[in-house]
């Protein structure tokens, strides 16, 4: 897991838009996440913080950039490589008027306004994600990580419990899963 820094809100005393971070899964749900190290501004509105994602990770979140004269927001497709947020794709919300990167967003939110009954944009940017293929991910290596921070896990309690030949078994194990 990596731990990625952000801002969510520009001005918490004009909050328009209700902020979020999610990843988004392999299968297109989303997986909200709370911040492990929360950000308040002056005013003592959430308005970011830590968050816990693994790399390579897709994920979708909402920045509030509304002032007191404008309502407005931006929803940001982006995945995470390095610790560093690479946005792909984005919606930005000004005063009800849409704006879309890229152009072709324009037509998936068209279809996902007839699909789905609410969250257009938030549907628009996983449609576009699927699309593209960034969802593709291999289901071995999405199993060999699950089964990997199960061991992990398990290793940690057996460790407390002072178990030492279940924990070398166990460090043995996750080292397998590393090395393929």
């Amino acid at each position: 897991m990596i731990q990625v820094e952000i801002t969510l809100v520009r001005n918490s005393k004009a909050m328009g838009y209700k902020p979020f971070f999610a990843v988004v899964k392999p299968d297109g749900e989303l997986e909200f996440l709370r911040a492990v190290i929360p950000k308040y501004g002056r005013s003592g509105a959430w308005i970011g913080g830590t968050f816990e994602v693994p790399d390579d990770s897709i994920v979708v979140y909402r920045e509030d950039t509304s002032s007191h004269k404008h309502a407005s927001c931006i929803t940001y497709l982006a995945r995470i490589k390095n610790g560093e947020i690479e946005n792909i794709a984005w919606v930005e919300v000004e005063d009800r008027n849409h704006y879309f990167n890229p152009p072709e967003l324009k037509e998936i939110y068209a279809e996902v306004r007839k699909k789905y009954q609410n969250n257009y944009i938030v549907n628009t940017l996983v449609e576009y994600a699927k699309k593209q293929g960034l969802l593709a991910v291999d289901m071995k290596k999405e199993r060999a990580r699950e089964l990997k921070q199960l061991l992990e896990k398990a290793r940690e309690i057996a460790k407390e419990l002072e178990l030492h030949n279940l924990e070398a078994v166990l460090a043995d194990i996750i080292s397998t899963i590393n090395d393929h």
